[in-house]
């Protein structure tokens, strides 16, 4: 039997998303291009069952089936679409004792977009986080062992919500100025390749960032290898572009001596308290970053509107 229960929101959720995608990243390989935190414990401040949901977008959802056993070795039960077309679905470890969910489903799929329109709607409007915190209390004490008249209950209100978010979605996606706060332990690097593929950026540029690290991943000035080091670092600067084809950003960083460092941003780089950054869109340019021959990198080519 499912027990209903919904906890205040927990810090730990994000820490164990955070985990678990690097772990996606291996199973899954040049299939997955990005992995996103749903649910209601991807939104701070909100309450939730413990149950951690996990989006991966992929390249080819009919590839996913082979890859199977690599998600089983990690502890998840293959559910293949479980009523909904198109997707893949995985829970862990079992029925009853549920700490993660995993919904799969190829780049493009619209399922996608309502996931994260609904995600970012709740954190960006605290009044519709807290009426639907408020109901989830109220049916979890009404219904403590009925997981089903639990879901119905919410159904009217998440239909409203999702309505409310869809729309506010859509005019996010043509807004020049754009705009995030990461938290403790999420990746710099990855957060940020997150938000370009959920606003769709097809060119971008980073404005400003302030914040902080607790540990820094780098690749110095013309060096092959990354560097790592593990201490409190104010971000001085970070610029660069974003494009659905890769990032290319540097970063400084200043130590509690005052000594700075700086290279290519590389995942591993972990929020300490905070990092606020402002990107741009650059309405109807296009940034692509194929191989150039010359460099033997993946170098920018930008297509102005026509």
């Amino acid at each position: 039997m499912r027990r209903v229960e919904v906890l205040p929101y927990q810090p730990a959720w994000r820490e164990a998303f955070e985990k678990e995608s690097r772990l996606l990243e291996e199973a899954l390989g040049p299939v997955l291009r990005v992995t996103h935190h749903v649910g209601s414990t991807a939104v701070p401040g909100l309450s939730a069952k413990p149950i951690v949901d996990m989006l991966p977008v992929v390249s080819d959802i009919t590839a996913v089936d082979a890859l199977n056993p690599a998600l089983q070795a990690l502890g998840y039960q293959a559910l293949g679409e479980n009523g909904l077309p198109g997707r893949r679905f995985f829970r862990k470890p079992s029925e009853e004792e549920r700490t993660h969910h995993l919904h799969i489903y190829q780049d493009g799929n619209p399922e996608i977009t309502r996931h994260l329109a609904f995600r970012e709607y709740l954190t960006a409007h605290p009044a519709a986080a807290q009426e639907y915190q408020d109901l989830k209390l109220t049916l979890a004490q009404q219904h403590p062992t009925d997981i089903e008249a639990y879901i119905q209950g919410k159904n009217d209100l998440i239909q409203r919500l999702e309505t409310q978010a869809l729309a506010w979605w859509q005019t996010m996606q043509s807004q020049p100025l754009l705009a995030l706060r990461l938290r403790p332990h999420q990746d710099l690097n990855r957060e940020l390749r997150r938000f370009t593929h959920a606003y769709h950026l097809q060119a971008a540029c980073v404005l400003t960032c302030v914040g902080s690290l607790r540990q820094a991943v780098l690749r110095p000035a013309n060096q092959p290898a990354t560097v790592s080091w593990t201490d409190k670092f104010e971000i001085v600067s970070l610029t660069g572009t974003l494009s659905p084809d890769g990032l290319h950003l540097h970063i400084a960083l200043s130590d509690g001596a005052g000594r700075t460092i700086g290279g290519h941003l590389m995942d591993g780089c972990r929020i300490y308290t905070t990092a606020e950054i402002v990107i741009a869109r650059l309405a109807g340019w296009q940034f692509t970053r194929p191989v150039d021959p010359e460099t033997t990198y993946d170098e920018l080519i930008p297509a102005p509107p026509l």
